[in-house]
């Protein structure tokens, strides 16, 4: 392979492998201050909800479970925008894999009796049927958090208009 084939590569692999870093960080990160975020407005309904000596305040807590829920759905989509941008960058990573880095009979590395296909492509050859994956429960912790904000909406609401509520 000429020299500036080569110099062309290894800018394709940087390039693609900065993309999949930036956004798998950035979908961490996001993912930390979501959890970061929690506390407090659940602290916040928690607060105004008192109905010891007389200080709830419904109308404060649901406008809180209300922010929530905006919070939570914000940062699902958020998450799926991640996701989408980290899978591009896959794609790139794992065609380079397949034809530059792990090229089928040029210095195979064995395991397991049988050459090594990669990192990414071994990865998903050994997970890709699994059922639990990274995704599903960041997802399912946005969604299940946009629900419980939405049930204590409800709560707010009902108590604001002197419902009576059994628990």
């Amino acid at each position: 392979m000429p020299e500036d084939a080569i110099e062309l590569q290894t800018i394709r692999v940087e390039f693609a492998w900065d993309y999949f870093d930036f956004h798998a960080k950035q979908r961490t990160t996001m993912f930390n201050f979501f959890i970061l975020l929690l506390p407090f407005l659940f602290g916040g309904i928690f607060y105004n909800l008192k109905v010891d000596a007389g200080l709830s305040h419904p109308f404060i807590a649901m406008v809180i479970a209300a922010a929530g829920t905006t919070v939570s759905i914000t940062f699902l989509l958020f998450d799926i925008r991640s996701r989408r941008l980290i899978y591009l960058s896959q794609i790139n990573l794992r065609l380079m894999e397949e034809h530059y880095l792990y090229k089928e009979n040029e210095l195979p590395l064995i395991y397991e009796g049988r050459p090594f296909l990669g990192i990414m492509r071994e990865e998903e050859r050994q997970h890709k049927n699994h059922f639990i994956k990274f995704s599903k429960l960041i997802d399912s912790f946005y969604a299940g958090s946009g629900v419980v904000f939405v049930g204590f909406a409800i709560y707010s609401l009902m108590l604001r208009q002197g419902i009576h509520v059994p628990f």
